[in-house]
């Protein structure tokens, strides 16, 4: 309020004065229809969220248009309320009809030239000051409009101010476009060519794949069918196997029985024939050597040797033999 402090304590502010009730100047009733002569009083601006009531004056002093303002207290302690600047002068007496009372809104105006506050303020005596504006009230300069006699050269002279300003930052502007479009060009030429290199480099991905797709298939088929040849020689080996192996069962037995008899008619010889001074010739098993290739139809040596020598029996086998060997690459 107008009490002379240096700063505001509670919600009263230098240099302004609080209405006695809360309310807003409107340009509309209750009901929602226009009141004749009020349209100026709901010109406002919202100056943003403020701690204080003092705050918010702060920001009407510094707007030289300003003529009164409104805080807006917050719903939450501690939290900033709303500030609007008001620009035309609302009075709780004269203009009643335009004030509207609503809750939580905290209004404030400044002082007039003899001391009467705009909005009344419980009967309270201020100060008179001296008017901070000399300019008429805003609603009154809505209506206000003089005719005076042009100066052509003045305005033909601010005409050419004005541009000049504008040509200069034309200039400038259509400059900077230009070298933004130059840039946006390179920019455009080097994408397209590395999306044009990225393509020929998909393309090729693409054919190596499937290259590498057909000799997977390939590769798959060659497998199945040595898969199948496998099968057939390892049945093949089981067939042949069987039959070496009766074979030598068979060959054993008939050695056997030969042994027998030859031993038998020995019995009866009465000379060098005699079963004691017959020995029959033992050889090692098959020694294998090194193959003469690493791949590919090569040949292998098999050696063995005698460890008992024969004497009226079985003569020795072939000491040596020779198989193919690394036949597959």
């Amino acid at each position: 309020g107008g009490d002379g402090d240096d700063g505001a304590v509670g919600d009263k502010v230098r240099g302004y004065v609080k209405a006695k009730k809360a309310g807003s100047c409107q340009d509309k009733n209750a009901a929602g229809a226009a009141i004749p002569g009020c349209a100026a009083f709901a010109t406002s601006t919202s100056a943003g969220k403020v701690k204080s009531p003092q705050e918010c004056g702060a920001k009407c002093a510094a707007n030289a248009l300003c003529k009164s303002f409104e805080f807006v207290t917050p719903t939450t302690a501690g939290f900033p309320g709303d500030c609007y600047l008001k620009y035309a002068t609302c009075n709780e007496t004269k203009n009643a009809a335009c004030f509207q009372t609503t809750e939580m809104y905290l209004r404030y105006a400044t002082y007039t030239s003899d001391g009467t506050p705009p909005l009344a303020v419980g009967g309270a005596k201020l100060p008179k000051l001296s008017p901070s504006r000399t300019s008429p009230p805003a609603a009154q300069q809505a209506f206000k409009c003089t005719v005076v006699k042009p100066d052509c050269g003045l305005m033909h002279d601010n005409m050419s101010i004005f541009y000049g300003e504008v040509k200069d930052k034309y200039d400038a502007k259509y400059a900077e476009l230009a070298a933004e479009k130059q840039r946006c060009l390179t920019t455009e030429s080097s994408i397209n060519q590395e999306i044009a290199l990225w393509n020929a480099l998909l393309q090729e991905r693409n054919a190596e794949l499937g290259e590498a797709t057909a000799q997977q298939a390939e590769a798959t088929q060659n497998q199945v069918e040595k898969e199948r040849e496998q099968r057939a020689l390892k049945k093949g080996f089981a067939d042949v196997d069987l039959k070496c192996k009766t074979l030598v069962a068979e060959t054993m037995m008939n050695l056997c029985g030969l042994r027998k008899v030859r031993g038998e008619l020995g019995k009866f010889s009465r000379g060098s024939m005699s079963p004691e001074k017959i020995y029959d010739c033992v050889v090692t098993d098959w020694s294998p050597q090194q193959c003469s290739k690493s791949c590919v139809s090569g040949v292998q040596v098999l050696t063995r040797s005698v460890s008992q020598k024969p004497t009226l029996g079985i003569k020795c086998p072939p000491l040596q033999m020779s198989k193919k060997c690394n036949e597959f690459p």
